[in-house]
């Protein structure tokens, strides 16, 4: 098994939370906090640079799912390609817990009924459709839940902002109509494929219904039947209306043995699904202990989750196997997957616990169904969050990275726009007639960054700390701020390598033809650490130290790694452990040393 099996399932698991979280966000108003993962220009500089970032997928949508399902399911017979379909699998199953195990404690319950829920959602199954997810809106309570959230700092901080707010958004839908919200999730190896529905009742009235419901940058709410369906971007949902219902017998069973919780999460496969994985993939790969797939396709006819949280959190897990025999089958592989985890390395160190946490998350075998029940009475869910925490926290710095990493993109682009137009860069600071220094290079670049109407709010002919001046500094754009940064709002880490031969010089602006070793191998924008922030509208910035060159760069991700912005408009990940004769090159326009691209 390769030994970053679970580091890589935890980022499958960030992404797919992201995407979750984002469907959480549809009922909290407020604009979010304007995160976009773009794909980043990457140009390798091997060695001096960390490891390149990207995203971005591309779908076709109205693919018949047998047909697609028996194209995909053979590349599964390498332990590798398994490995990655179950990390996309597992990673989306571990999100959902992660973020459903906060979502919302209970208030009042109504009458349950499996079959309403099941009958309410049904018209909207088709082939692909392999889980739906269920919450009850009426039976969140704010108060607790921020309680509760507050307690972990790795917890998306957007969600946290305000919790009038999100109570005021949360009651404004509940008195248009709103209650029960299901969350459908399609089959798909290469794309999160989902879309959120809400059931209309007889009488209600959807003109209040859609205002109470914030729509996504791209995604529009669409009357769908007897209901209104939110789409994430890979799915046409013309191409879905066309696609006769999928039935699901047992989605009825699945919900009641979930329970009468605020929140279901059903795993209910289509009737083919079994069939292709048995008939082109027999055998399980080595990775994951070999022996036959019906271990899974006979022993996880469908599967449930019922979740109950803050004040008194608990969650149980139902899993409907073929009979009896292949229940104690499944539970014996579930147990055999826990021992090769603790063969990757570094597990053990991450997990020292990890013989109690098995203990805890082993489900029993009750007649023909795995059960699993994690409350109070045996403390499931703290030694749970043991387990997850480590993980979460990673998503959460992860996540950060990518949002700083977006940042300095953004900024990139807004330079070489600057220096389109000007046929050179900003100089670090504006100058007055007195060769004063005025402002700093990033408000110069405010109208490339779509700021204009904040640039023309400064009074460019005067210092950043005029009585005028200074009112501006709290307008501080989202993009000039370090997502791990600890300082006020205000400051920015993100600065200019200043003089010695670094990129920028204080008095003689720089041109692309003066970077003459080269755009990809010179560092333009660099990240530092808190105590060399600066207020964003200063004329402040990182003197460059040949005899220091790591003084002052942020370890925000990582004790030995920087973020930085080059010429070319890329952005990187860069190491401080490089010799300094090498961050001494990568700091330097003109010094006309070779970088080791082995290093």
């Amino acid at each position: 098994m390769k030994n970053h099996f679970l580091e890589n399932l935890l980022s499958v698991a960030g992404e797919r939370f992201l995407g979750i979280v984002s469907v959480a966000q549809a009922f909290t108003p407020g604009k979010g906090n304007g995160l976009k993962l773009s794909s980043f220009s990457q140009r390798p500089l091997k060695g001096a640079l960390g490891k390149r970032e990207g995203l971005g997928t591309s779908r076709s949508p109205g693919v018949n799912a047998w047909a697609r399902e028996k194209e995909l399911i053979p590349n599964l017979l390498t332990g590798q390609s398994l490995v990655q379909f179950l990390k996309s699998c597992l990673g989306t199953i571990l999100a959902c817990f992660i973020f459903f195990i906060f979502s919302a404690p209970l208030a009042a319950a109504e009458s349950f009924s499996p079959a309403a829920r099941a009958k309410a959602i049904a018209p909207f199954l088709r082939e692909q459709t392999i889980c739906v997810v269920h919450l009850d809106l009426t039976r969140i309570v704010v108060e607790p839940l921020f309680d509760e959230l507050k307690q972990y700092p790795f917890f998306p901080e957007d969600l946290t902002v305000s919790r009038e707010k999100t109570a005021k958004g949360l009651g404004a839908a509940i008195k248009a109509g709103v209650k029960d919200v299901y969350v459908v999730i399609d089959f798909d190896l290469k794309n999160e494929s989902l879309f959120v529905v809400v059931p209309l009742a007889d009488g209600s009235n959807e003109q209040a219904i859609r205002a109470a419901l914030p729509e996504g940058p791209v995604q529009r709410w669409e009357r769908w039947g007897n209901a209104l369906v939110l789409p994430n971007a890979y799915i046409d949902l013309n191409a879905v209306r066309k696609q006769k219902p999928s039935p699901r017998p047992d989605l009825a069973a699945a919900l009641e043995a979930a329970g009468d919780t605020a929140v279901q999460a059903v795993f209910v496969p289509p009737k083919y699904f079994a069939r292709v994985i048995d008939e082109t993939l027999p055998e399980l790969p080595q990775e994951i202990g070999g022996g036959s797939s019906q271990v899974f396709t006979q022993g996880v006819l469908w599967a449930a989750a019922g979740i109950d949280l803050p004040p008194h959190p608990a969650v149980r897990v139902v899993v409907q196997s073929k009979d009896a025999v292949t229940a104690e089958a499944l539970r014996a592989k579930l147990v055999e997957i826990m021992n090769l985890l603790t063969r990757i390395k570094g597990f053990q160190r991450t997990v020292p616990q990890y013989q109690e946490i098995f203990e805890v998350l082993t489900p029993k075998v009750e007649g023909d169904r795995l059960t699993l029940t994690l409350d109070e009475t045996n403390l499931g869910i703290e030694r749970s969050l043991a387990l997850l925490t480590p993980g979460v926290e990673k998503l959460r710095a992860r996540a950060l990275r990518t949002a700083s990493l977006h940042n300095l993109k953004q900024l990139g682009m807004a330079m070489h726009n600057y220096c389109d137009k000007k046929k050179q860069f900003p100089l670090p600071a504006s100058r007055g007639p007195d060769n004063q220094s005025l402002l700093s290079w990033r408000v110069q670049i405010l109208p490339y960054l779509g700021l204009n109407e904040l640039y023309e709010r400064f009074h460019l002919d005067e210092p950043w700390d005029s009585e005028h001046n200074r009112k501006l500094i709290d307008t501080m754009p989202k993009v000039f701020k370090d997502p791990s940064s600890q300082k006020g709002h205000g400051y920015t880490n993100y600065v200019l390598p200043v003089g010695n031969g670094a990129g920028f010089d204080i008095e003689t602006p720089t041109k692309l033809k003066d970077i003459r070793d080269g755009t990809s191998h010179t560092m333009m924008i660099v990240e530092v650490d808190d105590d060399h922030a600066v207020v964003w509208t200063k004329p402040d910035d990182l003197p460059f130290d040949p005899k220091d060159p790591a003084k002052g760069l942020a370890r925000f991700y990582a004790k030995d790694c920087f973020l930085s912005c080059f010429f070319d408009g890329s952005v990187h990940t860069i190491k401080t452990d490089l010799s300094p004769k090498t961050l001494r090159a990568l700091f330097s326009r003109a010094g006309k040393e070779a970088i080791d691209r082995d290093l």
